[in-house]
């Protein structure tokens, strides 16, 4: 059993057009949970549903990392949380992790670098100063600043048989 870290920030459940053909959550449904979190997230940073139409400014994903832990079912049910890792006037570099909510144990990870952006011609643009103010808050509400096992990992192989990196036999 697990401690649960971070904000929570939406729970769900699987859904049966989520199982793949091992009977267990496919990769693709993992991603669209955590980017319905990342929409909370969003809210709670003062860029609610309507934020585009209102301001013509939205947010794009430029780099996702996703590690899978631990399998979930059909009727499985979840709680994500986020953290924020760092920030700057123009992009949110969040943290979210899902919990198996009956085992609480950890199921997925996801490390997602947010940028604003000009809707309209699709310019970085940076944040407007209650959207900071959001995010400041949402500082406050997070607890510890420790840097997730996950976060900033990169994929490699220890001894690869063939590897273009130059690593291996």
């Amino acid at each position: 059993m697990s401690r649960i870290l971070g904000v929570e920030v939406v729970r769900g459940e699987v859904l049966p057009e989520w199982i793949d053909l091992n009977g267990h959550m496919n990769v693709a449904s993992y991603v669209t949970a955590f980017e319905v979190a990342v929409y909370a997230l969003w809210e709670r940073f003062g860029m609610p549903v309507d934020y585009q139409e209102k301001s013509g400014n939205t947010t794009f994903a430029v780099e996702t990392h996703t590690t899978y832990k631990r399998e979930l079912g059909e009727g499985d049910t979840y709680i994500i949380t986020a953290q924020v890792l760092a920030y700057d006037d123009k992009r949110v570099h969040s943290f979210l992790r899902m919990y198996d909510e009956k085992q609480a144990s950890l199921a997925a990870t996801i490390e997602w670098l947010g940028l604003h952006v000009t809707i309209g011609n699709r310019r970085v643009e940076d944040w407007p100063a209650d959207v900071l103010r959001g995010i400041d808050l949402f500082l406050e509400a997070q607890t510890g600043s420790q840097v997730p096992a996950e976060a900033r990992r990169q994929i490699r192989l220890r001894k690869p048989r063939y590897s273009v990196f130059g690593e291996g036999s």
